[in-house]
């Protein structure tokens, strides 16, 4: 994984002549970068995945620490971002389910399109088992992780929503212990997609 300067300096989009500028907050912690009118306020990178850079970011509406995710716009046309936001939306119709992370928002700003979700403050699935003694999870844990991830995906499928790209870095740790499926991106809604649609 690149390193959280690398990364924060890469994610400033094309847009056509304006660009979002991304700061370090450790260059400069007493002006972290801010979205939606100054409601999320960036404070550092997690992470970058295929689709995403995700940072921690507080939100100063309800006053709470929350995963700002930024959608790679590199070769995103209309179509895909119609895409992104139509799986957000079917993640949103989910509600709450205790294994299943939550969205909190979806915007765009300056043609960056972002998602705010729910901190995941325990790491992924795929992290656990590199971690664990020769990769292999306590078998206890391992149950009850497979458990968590069944209860949310019945959850899921009774909304119609199949998310068709479960493996251990899409299920994710809260603090205390709890599995919790994310990043619907290959997820379609049955009542409006057929399960061939890319």
């Amino acid at each position: 994984m690149a390193s959280a300067e690398r990364a924060l300096g890469d994610a400033t989009p094309p847009t056509g002549g304006h660009s979002i500028a991304i700061e370090s907050p450790t260059s400069n912690p007493t002006q972290p970068t801010s979205f939606a009118g100054g409601r999320y306020q960036v404070k550092r990178f997690l992470g970058e995945g295929g689709k995403k850079m995700v940072y921690l970011a507080h939100d100063t509406t309800l006053d709470r620490e929350v995963a700002f995710a930024l959608i790679k716009t590199d070769g995103l046309d209309e179509a895909s971002r119609t895409r992104i936001q139509r799986e957000a939306q079917a993640m949103g119709r989910l509600g709450s389910h205790p294994n299943i992370v939550t969205v909190f928002d979806l915007g765009e700003e300056q043609n960056q399109p972002f998602m705010v979700t729910e901190l995941m403050g325990g790491g992924d699935v795929e992290r656990s088992i590199e971690d664990a003694p020769n990769n292999v999870l306590p078998l206890e844990r391992a149950v009850k992780i497979a458990k968590e991830t069944c209860r949310g995906l019945e959850f899921a499928h009774s909304r119609g929503i199949v998310h068709r790209d479960i493996k251990p870095g899409n299920v994710w740790i809260t603090a205390d212990g709890v599995a919790k499926i994310g990043d619907f991106g290959l997820a379609v809604s049955l009542d409006r997609s057929r399960l061939t649609q890319e």
